[in-house]
């Protein structure tokens, strides 16, 4: 139940006006990179990929290219 309750806290800390602006920048620029560590590079790649999905815009994660991340690396 903890989980919930902090869910629940967590939405109501949310400012909606700014969560709509940010999906209106979202949705002006038509691509976005998402990026994580550990866990959060799931959630990361989770989310580029329902933004393509669902909502039809460009978006791509870094984490999901590991060749291309350690040829950076080197560089």
């Amino acid at each position: 139940m903890s989980f919930l309750r902090e869910t629940r806290a967590i939405l109501k800390a949310l400012d909606e006006d700014e969560a709509v602006a940010v999906g209106a920048i979202v949705r002006a620029s038509r691509r976005v990179f998402t990026v994580g560590n550990g866990g959060g590079a799931a959630h990361a790649s989770h989310l580029a990929n329902d933004l393509r999905k669902i909502s039809h815009i460009e978006a791509y994660c870094v984490n999901d290219n590991a060749a291309e991340i350690s040829a950076r690396e080197n560089d």
